[in-house]
């Protein structure tokens, strides 16, 4: 059901999360090196030096939840529950990537930790359009209850 408005506001989550899991989140760098750190690998110029999967493996799983969401319209107090699901697995996201930023720049210490703002939005969007798409269903859950009442 792509008509209803919480339809909209989920494909759009599971849009968001994927073009940040083909973004860096953010940049290791001092005066003699940097590092880009993306959804999947620690980059430096290029070569991956290792793996940060725990950060796509929680994207993933968000865009794959978003986006069966939508087609869940027929039950909408599941898709209230997995809406929910998602929320949480959002903010899984942003802590994993803190706990990334910090866990790297002790790593590599002298290092400064620089977030890609310009690709960090889509986290505060994302959790945003599941709280739409949550009161949308909420809406249309209860106008079904009223209309059940009438009958």
């Amino acid at each position: 059901m792509i008509q209803r408005i919480q339809s909209i506001y989920m494909l759009v989550v599971s849009a968001l999360t994927v073009f940040l899991m083909c973004s860096d989140v953010f940049t290791l760098y001092s005066k003699a090196e940097t590092y880009e750190v993306g959804s999947l690998f620690v980059k430096k110029g290029g070569e991956s030096l290792y793996s940060v999967w725990p950060i796509f493996a929680l994207l993933l799983v968000s865009a794959v939840v978003a986006f069966a969401a939508i087609f869940m319209y027929k039950s909408r107090l599941v898709q209230m529950r997995v809406n929910i699901f998602n929320m949480v697995l959002i903010l899984g996201v942003c802590i994993v990537i803190a706990g990334y930023g910090f866990l790297l720049s002790a790593k590599y210490e002298g290092m400064t930790v620089a977030p890609n703002y310009g690709v960090l939005w889509v986290l505060p969007v994302n959790l945003i359009f599941s709280y739409l798409a949550l009161r949308a269903i909420g809406k249309d859950e209860a106008l079904v209850r009223s209309l059940d009442r009438l009958r």
